[in-house]
């Protein structure tokens, strides 16, 4: 099975998300980064526990390049008309105000399948990096890691 391409329902509407490439990941990321250093925001937790908080704090111009680079780069698209979730005039066709909320589980979905492995991925490589740096004992300990 193919698991670069993920349907999920919410609330009753079907959607179709394909994962991005990890070159359009890892710019995202450091897109996120840049963007939470400019409002003075630190990244201490992981981006899926601050997603609800980040969109709440941008200002609008911040908040949709976030969101529709997730949407667009995921090829986020309502199933049942094909109609891809990658602007404005896209969400206000396809949501009212009651189920707004229901983008965002979208952009958490990308999140999830794009974003997270990822993250882990580099978190994997800044790991074994500190680690060869502690083969020696250094200023920073006083035996090898």
């Amino acid at each position: 099975m193919d698991d670069s391409i993920k349907h999920v329902e919410i609330n009753g509407k079907k959607y179709c998300i394909i994962r991005m490439s990890a070159f359009d990941a890892i710019h995202f990321n450091l897109r996120v980064a840049e963007i939470l250093a400019k409002h003075g925001i630190s990244q201490v937790e992981s981006i899926l526990s601050m997603s609800s908080k980040i969109f709440g704090m941008l200002n609008r111009e911040d908040h949709d390049e976030l969101l529709f680079t997730l949407l667009s780069k995921s090829r986020a698209q309502l199933v049942d008309n094909g109609e891809f979730l990658d602007s404005w005039d896209a969400v206000n066709t396809n949501f009212t105000a009651a189920n707004i909320a229901d983008v965002y589980l979208v952009a958490l979905e990308c999140l999830k399948l794009s974003i997270l492995p990822v993250t882990a991925g580099l978190k994997k490589i800044l790991d074994w990096t500190q680690r060869q740096q502690c083969r020696e004992p250094c200023g920073n300990c006083s035996t090898p890691c």
